[in-house]
């Protein structure tokens, strides 16, 4: 018997994308799916619109003769974290993949490939490749190969997968045993942004099995409008937030499971801490363009005390020499040295000047 797969769309309010999103999920030549579209109490012309969107689609379904399911679930605004979570109950299918609404499936055999991976390797999580769409322009994005024939319990691992490449923090773009995720019951979480990597971390802690898919199996779509490109005041509140619950995560993980994460939770806390500061202080001066206001950013992470403990883990000798990339290795402990000694004009004036000669998109076409 063929396995099923869920396909879990959370959508609010926006629902100018989710036809293209639908349509790529409809096409697949893997037919066991079932599609899951969660309305997370979307206003009532919105919740309007995605039911007559969804019989169109079950028009099209019908037409190109496609059996798979599609179910529309009009929720109460919960989040996007309790919505994901609901779903995951909802679903009757073997195996899970989440797909934004925004975004689409990069081809029609991709729920078959990921199965293929699945199958074979009889891991809890398959993570594919993926490309970025720019208004209209698809670009790839860098290979998870950089790092996954890397060991799973090393800090290069984490810091590539979950931070300088990413693939790992990102709960599109994969398949996931449906099986493990209720065993591994990773709470919801009530936070504006950042909401996938701590389920992702979740994963991680729970010491998930990962297997790769080398081709693109995602387009993501950059939204210029979405929360990820959007600056909001208090973001460095957020993720304060997600560095604490990782530790939370970590001390229930150890209680239920008798082994040690303390490596991984420093290794995840400690970057996630970092590239906070760098990039919410890029994204402070791009929108102020005030030095007094990144420099309180700055501040903000340096003068916490538990931030600091962890920020300090990275220059250990034995962590410093794992960093995969010479430019990190080089600017990190850089960087997490002038944080410590109380720096934040120094560290101001790095963040202003790589903004200015926009280094950081540069670098990550050097990756």
């Amino acid at each position: 018997m063929n396995k099923k797969v869920s396909i879990i769309i959370p959508v609010y309010n926006g629902m100018a994308t989710l036809s293209g999103c639908l349509q790529s999920i409809v096409e697949q030549t893997y037919e066991e799916i079932e599609v899951l579209v969660l309305d997370d109490g979307s206003e009532e012309a919105a919740a309007q619109q995605l039911d007559e969107m969804i019989d169109s689609i079950l028009e099209y379904k019908k037409r190109i003769g496609k059996k798979l399911e599609i179910q529309v679930y009009h929720l109460e605004h919960e989040g996007v974290s309790s919505t994901r979570n609901r779903g995951i109950r909802l679903a009757q299918g073997d195996y899970v993949m989440f797909v934004d609404a925004d975004d689409r499936l990069y081809d029609a055999d991709v729920v078959q490939k990921f199965l293929d991976v699945m199958h074979r390797e009889k891991v809890d999580i398959v993570v594919g490749n993926y490309v970025r769409e720019v208004d209209g322009r698809i670009e790839q994005t860098t290979s998870h190969s950089v790092y996954h024939a890397w060991k799973q319990d090393s800090f290069a691992y984490r810091f590539s997968g979950f931070f300088s490449v990413g693939h790992l923090s990102y709960m599109w773009g994969k398949m996931f045993r449906r099986e493990s995720l209720l065993r591994w019951d990773i709470p919801s979480y009530a936070i504006d942004y950042g909401e996938d990597k701590l389920f992702s971390f979740g994963c991680y802690l729970h010491g998930a099995t990962y297997a790769f898919l080398e081709d693109n199996t995602y387009i993501y779509v950059r939204n210029l409008s979405s929360v990820s490109y959007q600056y909001r005041e208090h973001y460095e509140d957020g993720w304060m937030r997600i560095s604490h619950e990782t530790e939370r995560l970590a001390e229930q993980v150890e209680s239920l499971k008798k082994y040690s994460t303390r490596n991984a939770t420093a290794d995840l806390i400690a970057c996630t801490l970092l590239f906070a500061v760098f990039f919410d202080g890029k994204m402070v001066y791009e929108e102020k363009r005030n030095r007094e206001s990144l420099r309180r950013l700055i501040a903000f992470y340096g003068d916490d005390d538990w931030a600091r403990k962890y920020m300090r883990y990275i220059l250990q000798p034995k962590v410093r020499r794992q960093i995969p990339n010479l430019v990190y290795r080089v600017g990190i402990p850089m960087f997490e040295r002038a944080l410590d000694r109380h720096h934040y004009g120094l560290i101001s004036m790095g963040i202003r000047w790589i903004v200015h000669l926009d280094m950081d998109q540069k670098f990550k076409k050097m990756k």
